[in-house]
């Protein structure tokens, strides 16, 4: 039986542009930790990542008189694999898991000036 595990850590700058006007940017970082083990053929494994975040901003929503914001505090996910070696370099596997990140997205309704309707006047 042969095992294995992994740890790493990260840290990363991003900006986001969903429509080439968004102003969404922040930092990002976490941890992920990884297990596996052989046994025969078989391999069997493991992974569980968390990322902390500080990513947010906002722009204008569809409609003109909203201002849409949000953002990502945190990433968690955790992932399962199970996999096959058919020769020494290769392996077929499949994964399953489960992700979780808390976002928040709303709305906030601008403040809009609307001038008072001017009435046609008739001149004589």
């Amino acid at each position: 039986m042969t095992t294995s595990c992994s740890i790493a850590a990260s840290a990363a700058w991003t900006r986001v542009a969903r429509d080439g006007e968004a102003d969404w940017d922040g930092a990002l970082y976490g941890l992920a930790l990884g297990y596996n083990f052989q046994n025969g053929n078989m391999v069997y494994g493991g992974e569980l990542t968390w990322s902390g975040a500080d990513v947010s901003g906002s722009e204008e929503c569809v409609n003109p008189a909203f201002q849409c914001y949000g953002s990502i505090d945190s990433i968690a996910t955790l992932r399962g694999r199970v996999g096959y070696l058919v020769q020494p370099q290769t392996m077929v596997y499949g994964t399953l898991g489960f992700a979780q990140a808390n976002i928040t997205f709303g709305t906030t309704l601008s403040l809009i000036h609307i001038s008072e309707p001017t009435r046609p006047r008739l001149i004589s």
